[in-house]
């Protein structure tokens, strides 16, 4: 069977055609075939080489694209390093040696050395962006400084005057019937 082979022109309209149908795929950028079926429909007239672009075709093509978008990103994450959409990483005599060692581990970065990809603006608006790994701050699971929790014989509570303003107020724990807050 033959391949599909992709040109620019239809790489774009296919990017241009999911940003325009972008509602279509929730969050997470998870477009359904249906919508890579309409979209061979609407590469049909730019086809030029290989074979018609179908469905299938168009979901691999744009998964193809979320690998090079996670690839760019990761890059952009690197400090030291510029990401520029026609220079890629720009690396330069400076750079080379870190580059070198970043693209023996990561040898799909290799191709953004110094050049860039033309689709990563749009792809910006379509994927959304997800941040993993250890450096990462969660505020559920970072616990409180001790210096900023008060002591435990001290409560804490709102209190309302004659003109109906409220106040906080900070007393030693001496009854039993208050509630203590909790961090």
């Amino acid at each position: 069977a033959p391949t599909a082979i992709w040109i620019s022109k239809e790489e774009l309209s296919l990017v241009d055609f999911l940003l325009a149908h972008q509602a279509e795929a929730g969050n997470g950028a998870n477009f359904k075939a249906v919508t890579f079926q309409k979209a061979a429909k609407h590469l049909a007239p730019l086809h030029e080489r290989g074979a018609a672009k179908n469905a299938k075709a168009c979901g691999n093509k744009f998964f193809v694209f979320q690998k090079l978008y996670r690839v760019f990103r990761t890059i952009q994450l690197v400090p030291g390093w510029t990401w520029d959409n026609e220079t890629g990483a720009t690396i330069d005599i400076h750079t080379a040696s870190p580059w070198d060692n970043y693209v023996k581990v990561h040898p799909e970065a290799k191709p953004f050395r110094n050049k860039g990809w033309p689709y990563s603006c749009k792809m910006e608006m379509l994927i959304p962006v997800t941040v993993a790994g250890a450096n990462v701050y969660h505020a559920a699971s970072v616990p409180l400084p001790i210096a900023t929790q008060p002591p435990a014989d001290l409560l804490i509570f709102d209190s309302e005057d004659e003109s109906g303003s409220r106040s906080t107020k900070e007393q030693p724990n001496e009854t039993s019937n208050i509630k203590e807050l909790s961090y």
